[in-house]
């Protein structure tokens, strides 16, 4: 039997419910979101609630603490790994402070579990008279974000590692500016529906910690385990929707044959490779698709997969170690690059 095709209000009526419950009695939440034009691939994964969980504020032996819950846990865990895990991880340092506030990694095995693909039956696992939603937050008008960065000050350190790229130093990297908002008052869960409805992202989410709320609409898989088969596909090179069927079709094809862009892509794929062997089966790295180009809601992006058989007795910890920060958001050579984003960025 064919299924009915899902009506978009039910689809943003479950992901709303969903929403407003991990505003309401529960102290850390996560709400992840596979977002697809299409109706029926949407699905809901979510976790409210606490039975266990672990909070480690600074970096040091953030992972090795992890190490106890993954080895008790048979079922899902929901968590975040904060970039200056990095520290931990190579011998790097960070010389900014935290304006964000969340710890350098966060994970809670959850007290309530639900699970939701469109088109089928909601799956709740814990107490569902404890699944009461909140009062929505009250909102003070439209939120103006500040860079932290000049504009001079950016265009500076721009050409600084533009000199950095042309002495060899690395090959290239991500430059990132912080913008932020003071004294404003928001509805995380409002904000985060909207976010959804612009970019339509596979890979979406929204997290709570306490105080702190995390967004996030991204088309971008970092990792993914199944069996003993690990996964990863980074993103290098993108190109806006074209306003016509005859434009869209055009940006694709430029994208697909910019040199600058595959070259860049190419550069990450080889180190994810060699991020992934380091963990992996003798000869069980591959590239499974390079140069693919993935159409979404706002933009065509290129993605490369690399896959890898995991080794015997590495576990989750270790892919993490050998992986952690993703290529794709910091550069190549990664440690260099790194160390130059924490000497040039303000943030």
């Amino acid at each position: 039997m064919q299924k009915s095709p899902v009506d978009k209000e039910i689809a943003t009526g479950e992901l709303n419910r969903m929403l407003a419950l991990a505003a309401g009695n529960f102290d850390q939440a996560c709400v992840l979101f596979h977002n697809s034009e299409n109706e029926d691939e949407k699905k809901i994964l979510a976790g409210f609630g606490a039975n266990r969980s672990v909070r480690i504020t600074e970096p040091g032996n953030a992972l090795t603490a992890l190490n106890p819950m993954l080895a008790a846990n048979d079922s899902y865990l929901f968590g975040l790994l904060s970039y200056d895990l990095k520290n931990e991880i190579e011998e790097l340092a960070s010389r900014h402070e935290n304006n964000i506030g969340f710890p350098a990694l966060h994970f809670f095995d959850p007290e309530i579990l639900v699970k939701k693909s469109f088109g089928s039956e909601l799956f709740i696992q814990g107490e569902r008279q404890k699944l009461q939603p909140a009062k929505r937050i009250a909102g003070a008008g439209p939120v103006i974000p500040w860079a932290r960065t000049s504009k001079e000050k950016y265009l500076a350190s721009a050409n600084a590692l533009l000199a950095h790229i042309q002495r060899g130093d690395i090959y290239e990297i991500n430059y990132c500016l912080e913008f932020f908002a003071e004294n404003v008052r928001i509805d995380p869960a409002e904000v985060y529906l909207r976010l959804c409805e612009l970019t339509v992202a596979p890979f979406s989410a929204l997290y709570k910690c306490g105080s702190s709320w995390l967004l996030c609409g991204s088309p971008e898989r970092f990792l993914k385990k199944e069996g003993r088969k690990i996964f990863s596909q980074p993103i290098k090179g993108t190109r806006p929707r074209g306003k016509t069927p005859e434009e869209d079709a055009l940006l694709k094809q430029e994208l697909q044959n910019d040199p600058k862009e595959r070259s860049e892509n190419v550069m990450i794929v080889d180190l994810v490779r060699n991020d992934l062997s380091c963990i992996a089966a003798k000869g069980s790295v591959k590239v499974e698709e390079l140069f693919g180009i993935h159409t979404f809601k706002t933009v065509h992006q290129m993605i490369s997969t690399v896959s890898a058989e995991l080794r015997p007795a590495r576990s989750a910890i270790d892919v993490l170690r050998a992986t952690f920060p993703m290529g794709s958001m910091t550069g190549a050579p990664k440690i260099r690059a790194m160390q130059l984003a924490d000497q040039y960025e303000e943030m």
